[in-house]
């Protein structure tokens, strides 16, 4: 990853570093709180795409993704209260 800031990770270091002090349920409510934000960023990227993009096939695979990390964040909401 760089630091560029089009290209920043999803999931920073700091980030990834405060998961690994956690375990049991607070660990659990702060991946499902990170996965959650990832997926979110997954969404308005794929919608950006639905709205400018022109090649079917990437137009496709957008949708996919927006309806994939939907469900994802359904599956995860309750964890992450």
């Amino acid at each position: 990853a760089t630091t560029d800031e089009h290209h920043k990770p999803a999931v920073g270091s700091a980030q990834i570093a405060a998961l690994k002090k956690l375990s049991g349920a607070a660990f659990d409510t702060a991946w499902a709180r990170a996965m959650t934000s990832l997926n979110e960023q997954v969404i308005a990227a794929a919608v950006t795409e639905l709205n400018v993009g022109e090649d079917k096939a990437t137009r496709t695979l957008a949708r996919a993704k927006i309806d994939y990390a939907s469900a994802q964040n359904g599956a995860l909401r309750p964890i992450a209260k």
